[in-house]
């Protein structure tokens, strides 16, 4: 586990990661972003990543067999592993992905401990649950500390938008409940993306043993690089979705509520970005309400593109189907670097008390009726209001989304767990 180096100790960190999108690949990672911190703060640490060779965002192969790599510095590496596609995120064929991966990340752990090579620490994220179980197993028959960073809960994901029953749901999602309740109990150390999640997680773990909660977020200085405030104009405002087009958020009703007050006074545009199973019947959608001239889907972006066009932005809107299990999720800490007001149908108090506390926008009910609503109250209110609601985002981002500051205290914990091997 241990090296040495001149006169350090090299202590060895490994994050396992199914899905991981490289910056070049268009990704904006927790994890990449974290590794680089840690080797950036601490000298005496290598760190390997470990991901699948199967990029999830874009549903392609990057690689068609194992593959090392070694980027920027010489104590970071990133591991492909294989597994095999899928082309629907609910489907079978995913969950047979998830357990070759599993399979890949055991010989792979295994042939480190033949060579000697084990690490001081594995810190991993769920989902998946498979390999998640796999590593749990492993560390505790070899001493390894673990952290597991919980960044969406399954399979309560699932069940919200499964098409069955809640009796076929309990035998479907029964061995998905075993390992995530095997994962959140058995783990050292726990992270997650919310309050939500980690109040779900402590159920399972020791009374003295709480969740850390650090929300995504991105690098602010770095978004600021990249983000250009451009539309100024006076006789338009403009509406923004980000993210994935997909059954846990509703832009049904989104089009709907546009297709109603398209023909106010007050010219308005709705632009989406994102890509997702349920594109082409929202393009159809919007032909067939004849709302093409104000709506534009751009597709799936890469980050930084995202974040420039950001900037032409006026209002976001965060439409998440009632029942959705999503709680403080990526784009909304997005929607705050750009200093957006946001129009929130997302039934989580927690992001529904941050849009009320800090006055970053107008929180609504996920129907036709409720975004109408908001979209007038919008359009009614005055530049400077708006301006002011956007300046408030800004604020709660820079309090509770910039990595630069947040990721600093959970760099700390790593540190101190792996001083603790």
């Amino acid at each position: 586990m241990k090296k040495q180096q001149g006169v350090y100790v090299v202590k060895k960190i490994i994050f396992i990661v199914n899905y991981l999108t490289l910056d070049e690949e268009g990704g904006n990672s927790r994890f990449l972003y974290l590794a680089k911190k840690m080797l950036k703060k601490y000298d005496d640490l290598e760190i390997e990543i470990i991901t699948s060779n199967f990029l999830h965002s874009k549903k392609t192969f990057r690689y068609d067999k194992e593959k090392n790599i070694t980027i920027e510095d010489k104590n970071l590496k990133i591991t492909f592993l294989s597994t095999i596609g899928y082309e629907q995120n609910i489907s079978l064929k995913r969950i047979l992905s998830n357990k070759v991966f599993a399979r890949s990340v055991f010989r792979y752990l295994k042939k480190m401990k033949d060579k000697d090579e084990l690490p001081n620490l594995i810190y991993f994220s769920v989902p998946s649950l498979e390999y998640g179980a796999e590593i749990i197993d492993f560390s505790k028959q070899n001493n390894i500390f673990t952290i597991a960073d919980i960044q969406d809960i399954w399979p309560e994901a699932f069940e919200m938008v499964s098409p069955f029953p809640e009796m076929v749901n309990k035998v479907l999602f029964f061995n998905s409940r075993r390992l995530s309740k095997k994962i959140y109990s058995q783990v050292d150390y726990t992270v997650a993306v919310s309050n939500t999640y980690g109040k779900i997680v402590d159920k399972y773990r020791k009374m003295n043993s709480h969740t850390k909660v650090v929300y995504l977020g991105s690098d602010f200085r770095k978004f600021d690089k990249y983000f250009n405030k451009k539309n100024e104009t006076n006789d338009v405002i403009r509406f923004t979705y980000v993210g994935t087009l997909g059954h846990s958020y509703d832009l049904n009703h989104v089009l709907d509520a546009f297709s109603i007050v398209k023909n106010l006074k007050k010219k308005i545009e709705l632009h989406i970005f994102g890509d997702g199973p349920l594109k082409e019947s929202l393009e159809k959608k919007t032909k067939e309400l004849e709302i093409e001239d104000i709506v534009t889907f751009y597709g799936r972006l890469p980050y930084l593109e995202l974040v420039n066009k950001l900037g032409e932005m006026d209002v976001a809107i965060n439409p998440i189907r009632d029942g959705a299990a999503q709680s403080i999720i990526n784009k909304v800490g997005d929607y705050a670097a750009a200093g957006l007001p946001v129009i929130n149908t997302q039934e989580n108090l927690e992001y529904r008390n941050l849009v009320d506390s800090w006055h970053i926008g107008i929180n609504t009910f996920n129907n036709t009726d409720g975004l109408k609503n908001a979209i007038i109250e919008i359009i009614g209110k005055s530049k400077s209001e708006l301006k002011l609601m956007g300046e408030n985002n800004r604020l709660l981002g820079e309090s509770l989304f910039d990595r630069r500051i947040t990721y600093d205290d959970l760099a700390k914990m790593i540190r101190k767990v792996v001083d603790m091997s």
